[in-house]
């Protein structure tokens, strides 16, 4: 390699030579090593539940000397479904009709079982929770390597939070999730286009950084004098003595 760099960064190479032959390697390199990483990251699918939530007055959050919300609209209320569906109170039951602490004992533990709380973290990192703008509906998407149990899991959600909602207003299941068709992850398209921008970026920065060094090299050679090999013969020993060839005779 550093045989190779030298040979590149000769005083002679021209530095649209050497952009190029730095430019080609580097850009294949990234997309070549962005796709097949693309390739070889597991699939992953997704199924998404929506739950219709309502506020009723003694839910309204008020800030000891701050008026009442006007018309009605309390900006915490949808933060708080949010954590009230990731609390244990929803996914602890989640956890026990599915009987997560066993399926999914063999997939993450090798076969011991797990304990709530492990089984409760893991949950929590396959849901992604979404208010769908100027309405009262809240989006529970979860994430899985099976589409079946993807929607099973969120439709298990929001029948648990929907459970806990009667309690205090009601609260409808609008959509039933169902297993996805195809995987959401990764975006292979997305993926690989973006290997393809960031190889041009990093190919044209390493391309312009090893010319542009060429290039002062190449200056500052021409400014030593130091002769360029161009594989010209060089000029024969100086005679010695008084300047005459050697093989002159005398007069």
């Amino acid at each position: 390699m550093l045989e190779r760099i030298s040979t590149l960064l000769r005083p002679q190479s021209s530095p649209r030579f050497i952009f190029i032959a730095v430019f080609v390697p580097v850009f294949l390199l990234v997309v070549a090593t962005s796709t097949l990483v693309t390739f070889l990251l597991p699939e992953s699918y997704s199924s998404t539940a929506r739950i219709k939530v309502e506020q009723v007055a003694r839910e309204m959050t008020r800030l000891p000397g701050m008026p009442a919300p006007v018309d009605g609209y309390d900006p915490y209320f949808l933060k708080t479904q949010f954590e009230v569906i990731q609390s244990q109170v929803v996914l602890g039951k989640v956890i026990d009709a599915l009987d997560l602490n066993q399926a999914w004992s063999k997939k993450y533990t090798g076969g011991s079982p797990l304990k709530t709380p492990e089984a409760l973290a893991l949950l929590k990192t396959r849901m992604d929770l979404r208010p769908i703008r100027n309405t009262s509906l809240i989006e529970i998407r979860v994430f899985s390597d099976q589409p079946a149990e993807a929607a099973q899991l969120a439709n298990a959600i929001a029948q648990s939070f929907h459970e806990y909602r009667s309690r205090i207003t009601p609260a409808d299941i609008v959509d039933m999730a169902v297993p996805g068709l195809r995987p959401v992850r990764p975006n292979k398209p997305l993926n690989i286009a973006l290997g393809i921008v960031g190889g041009l970026f990093l190919a044209l920065a390493a391309g312009a950084g090893m010319a542009g060094v060429a290039a002062w090299i190449g200056r500052r050679s021409r400014g030593t004098g130091t002769p360029s090999r161009t594989g010209a013969v060089p000029p024969p020993d100086l005679p010695p003595g008084d300047g005459r060839s050697p093989n002159a005779t005398l007069a």
